[in-house]
């Protein structure tokens, strides 16, 4: 089993057809480097491959592509949901938590400047038609997604802003209801009305007395795995801005959008509950690349494929400063800098600016004592005003929670905002302020406390 030369080439230039050798044909290697010859050298391989493709899909129900997974009946799903359907996530519990207590921030900051925020997940066809999914082993160790991690964080303590799709759309469809097609990744027009009507009963809850329309709309968008499946181009290409004028002008509200192609889905039923609405291709609150501002809505709307919720952003000092202002860092409560207390590789020295800090890198820790923890009352964020050297990297840890914050400090002032865990009502925070020897100034340390239904204290 030596020198049998059929290993695939990156560079496909002039590729060789793999060497035929008896023992080759008893190895798996050989018949992918053949078929990646196959489909590289031949003039007709565009037909060729789809032919192949095709029967692959239509005779053996199995495919080559490493985005779509062909399921029971010939049904497709997106490769991504289906490492999410092994329900191996428990090592992501840190981060779930950390995505619960920024998504209770945003909340209550969105809230105390007077607008709506709609949190949904949208569920992938894997978690609604595990049926069709066929064989795939699942983890014996650990059994949840990230999905049902972010679940238990906001089940212990309720985010009031958090639409929950998943269990809506199984009562459908044991209706009968089809919200999926078979081989598209997204939801369909009926799936598309069914929670774009559940967003408007979060978005209205009785504040308003309007009634929308929600006859069924046409809400195709790209997503046809077939079209991935059988090697095609797309037909069109996503822009990742739209601007929308809503349909019914007695809509009160405007909007903003966030998500995928699945929210870029519902934008036609969005049109029946705002006024106007921009829908905007992005994991991140705020965009990084459209600068809008997100003073000019009334309702922030945050949509997340479930098998892409790892990629989710939320800038929380952009969100902040846009939404609530300076007159809101007025007159807030200070942390003493004397409850730093030096760890390990690191010294502090209280000045009449501040706290200044000597760190040799990665290794060095210091904890900040006493800080109050948020409750269900009173969700509270600490601003830390650090000054750096050079760039770097903060790191936060919380003894006794799986809380792990991770914040970008740039040359000069820096104001980083913690959200502060539930739970006991006082915290010690353990910061490494950053990865590289270096002066760090600790200007101050302040605390927001914003109350459910009211206004920032």
């Amino acid at each position: 089993m030596v020198d049998l030369n059929f290993e695939i080439e990156v560079d496909r230039i002039g590729l060789e057809p793999p060497k035929l050798q008896a023992l080759a044909l008893l190895d798996n290697r050989y018949y992918r480097a053949f078929d990646q010859y196959f489909n590289d050298n031949f003039t007709l391989r565009g037909p060729l491959t789809f032919t192949k493709n095709w029967l692959d899909y239509h005779v053996f129900r199995s495919t080559d592509s490493s985005e779509v997974h062909v399921g029971a009946n010939g049904w497709l799903f997106d490769r991504k949901s289906i490492q999410v359907y092994r329900k191996e996530a428990c090592y992501h519990q840190a981060f779930a938590h950390k995505l619960a207590l920024e998504f209770h921030a945003v909340e209550r900051i969105v809230e105390a400047s007077g607008r709506r925020l709609i949190v949904t997940i949208a569920p992938d066809k894997s978690t609604i038609y595990p049926e069709f999914v066929g064989f795939v082993p699942k983890s014996d160790t650990c059994d949840r997604s990230l999905y049902d991690l972010f679940l238990e964080n906001v089940n212990a303590h309720p985010l009031e802003s958090f639409a929950r799709f998943d269990r809506l759309l199984r009562e459908w469809k044991k209706r009968g209801a089809l919200l999926y097609d078979k081989t598209d990744a997204h939801w369909n027009s009926l799936g598309a009305k069914v929670v774009s009507q559940a967003i408007f009963r979060k978005v209205y809850d009785q504040k308003w007395p309007y009634v929308s329309d929600f006859s069924s709309l046409d809400t195709r968008v790209s997503g046809d795995l077939m079209v991935e499946l059988m090697g095609l181009a797309a037909e069109t290409e996503e822009v990742s801005f739209k601007h929308f004028e809503g349909s019914d002008r007695a809509a009160p509200l405007s909007a903003v959008i966030y998500g995928d192609s699945s929210t870029l889905s519902l934008a036609p039923y969005m049109l029946k509950i705002f006024r106007e609405v921009d829908v905007i291709k992005s994991d991140s609150i705020p965009s990084k690349q459209h600068g809008e501002k997100l003073s000019s809505y009334d309702v922030i709307v945050f949509s997340v494929a479930e098998s892409r919720l790892r990629t989710t952003k939320l800038q929380l000092d952009k969100i902040f400063s846009d939404l609530c202002g300076e007159e809101l860092t007025e007159n807030r409560p200070w942390v003493d800098l004397q409850t730093v207390a030096p760890i390990l590789q690191v010294s502090a020295h209280p000045r009449a600016d501040g706290l200044e800090i000597k760190s040799l890198g990665g290794e060095s820790v210091f904890d900040l004592e006493s800080v109050p923890a948020s409750d269900d009352e009173t969700f509270r964020i600490l601003m830390l005003s650090i000054e750096s050297s050079r760039p770097d990297v903060m790191t936060i840890e919380c003894a006794g929670q799986p809380y792990t914050m991770r914040r970008s400090l740039k040359q000069g002032l820096t104001d980083v905002y913690l959200p502060l865990p539930f739970g006991q009502q006082s915290l010690c925070l353990r910061i490494n302020p950053g990865s590289h020897p270096g002066l760090f100034m600790l200007r101050s340390a302040r605390i927001f406390g914003f109350p459910r239904h009211s206004d920032v204290t």
